[in-house]
């Protein structure tokens, strides 16, 4: 349980970008890497413009980050989630959302993952690293708790 919680808890700290890949690094079923920022937004792989075009092409995005213990970066937990509503600003920065999952807390030392009873987890992600996460009460709306965090973000395409 505790290392659930330091799991949990850490995702709202400063994290660190989860490894660097080759740009346009294939992945399964015909995904690539096109784009990967940091925690500040700086470009640790691929072509932000690339991604920008493969938006606008209408090529379907994914993205990737990961949640790492502060002090033992063994301990982590990586997430992955097609983009669901997609924001272009000012031709420089894209905002991604998933569609809202149900809430769940991974366990690395009993290596479960245990949903969340009536809680709704939305998360947007951020070229610039700054992203934000929602849960919600599924029976009364009601936000329970809604937190910016920073972390990396690694975008996919899937050329079409």
């Amino acid at each position: 349980m505790k290392t659930a919680l330091i799991v949990g808890l850490s995702v709202f700290a400063s994290i660190s970008l989860f490894g660097q890949n080759n740009e346009n690094q294939k992945v399964e079923d015909g995904w690539s890497l096109v784009y990967a920022n940091n925690e500040n937004g700086n470009r640790v792989s691929g072509d932000l413009g690339k991604l920008i075009s493969a938006i606008r092409n209408g090529e379907p995005i994914r993205i990737g980050w990961t949640v790492e213990h502060p002090t033992d970066k063994s301990l982590k937990v990586e997430h992955f989630a097609d983009a669901k509503f997609i924001t272009i600003l000012s031709d420089s920065t894209v905002f991604a959302q998933i569609e809202p999952i149900v809430g769940q807390t991974p366990s690395i030392k009993d290596k479960t993952v245990t949903l969340k009873e009536n809680v709704g987890w939305s998360f947007s992600a951020s070229s610039l690293g700054n992203n934000d996460s929602m849960n919600i009460n599924t029976k009364t709306g009601e936000i329970v708790d809604h937190k910016p965090f920073k972390c990396g973000i690694k975008w996919f395409r899937k050329s079409q």
